[in-house]
């Protein structure tokens, strides 16, 4: 898959690391760079969102339907085209089961992460958590987090707030909640203005001095 990006876009199955080579040196989409990933597809994707305004909140989970076909990855297509055309197109319109029909356990363990995550990563607002489940084992895995503007999610919050109220209070958080992360050593400037500017900084670099 390529290094940067997202939405399926440019992931290719290889069978054999000569294949995963030549489409690295030949996929417009990897130029800048690729990550390989074990195929696993006996996993089924499952999606649950949090947001942390005013409290600590999770929405059910949510199972995305693939093609009837079922191809080999959850595509751009599927995931943003299936829906239909105009206003009935994207994510919010694609074929999913909400909730999933899934195990209890696997609904209680989904919420589990969706709080973990939300603890290690200490992102805010509105996030949504894709994961992965082998449904023989019965193993949940983080797959990927997306935060604002990966997506907003709001399709699964709407059994339990109004759109409006999810995105009111993401901007009331945005205003009043500004997250600070601690720093070590010396803040503000202050070795810079020690060493007297980048100048002084910068001296002996260019090799010894008359």
């Amino acid at each position: 898959k390529p290094r940067f990006g997202g939405s399926s876009i440019g992931i290719e199955i290889a069978d054999d690391v000569d294949a995963a080579r030549a489409l690295a040196a030949t996929s417009v989409h990897l130029r800048t760079g690729a990550v390989v990933e074990p195929y696993r597809p006996e996993l089924v994707d499952l999606n649950i969102a949090f947001r942390t305004y005013p409290t600590l909140e999770i929405t059910q989970l949510e199972k995305p339907l693939r093609g009837a076909a079922g191809s080999a990855l959850y595509s751009y297509a599927e995931k943003y085209l299936a829906g239909g055309a105009g206003s009935d197109a994207g994510l919010t319109s694609a074929p999913r089961e909400f909730p999933a029909n899934v195990p209890e356990a696997v609904h209680a363990q989904a919420r589990a992460l969706a709080e973990r995550v939300a603890e290690v990563t200490r992102l805010t607002s509105i996030v949504r958590v894709d994961l992965l489940l082998d449904e023989k084992t019965g193993e949940l895995f983080v797959n990927e987090v997306n935060s604002i503007p990966g997506a907003l999610s709001l399709y699964l919050w709407a059994p339990q707030q109004p759109a409006a109220t999810v995105l009111l209070d993401a901007l009331t958080e945005a205003r009043d909640r500004r997250v600070v992360f601690p720093q070590a050593g010396f803040g503000g400037g202050a070795a810079l203005r020690a060493a007297g500017g980048i100048a002084g900084k910068l001296v002996g670099l260019d090799g010894p001095r008359a």
